[in-house]
């Protein structure tokens, strides 16, 4: 276990040399945030179950079994170059369906695998 918390903690640090932790980009639309990271993040996993729980596994930096705002941020920042931390809590808002103010994994797997077509038609747990 010990492992996972380096290798996450020096995934972090990648990310806080990059330039990409945190920062802020264009303006988008909440729409356009998801869109983007949704995209992004197909490029390097496929939506299974298996590769799902691996990438919440890997920002899941405190092994707590949640996403807070600022693993989801750094998570969002990986795979978009930046993000403005305000869309992040209207992320976690809308999806955080038990109101603790975290993502678990089935709130994040419900939002990659909820969008189907325009806003509208996503299905929201």
């Amino acid at each position: 276990m010990e492992g996972k918390a380096v290798q996450r903690k020096l995934a972090h640090a990648r990310l806080q040399r990059s330039g990409n932790l945190g920062k802020e980009v264009k303006k988008m639309t909440l729409e356009e945030l998801e869109s983007v990271f949704i995209e992004k993040f197909q490029e390097k996993f496929k939506l299974t179950t298996r590769d799902i729980k691996r990438a919440f596994a890997f920002y899941d930096y405190d092994g707590s079994g949640f996403l807070d705002p600022e693993e989801l941020t750094d998570a969002i920042s990986h795979f978009t170059n930046g993000v403005d931390k305000k869309l992040v809590g209207e992320l976690v808002t809308h999806y955080d369906i038990d109101g603790n103010g975290n993502i678990s994994l089935e709130e994040f797997t419900q939002f990659l695998l909820s969008r189907n077509g325009s806003r509208d038609k996503w299905i929201t747990v």
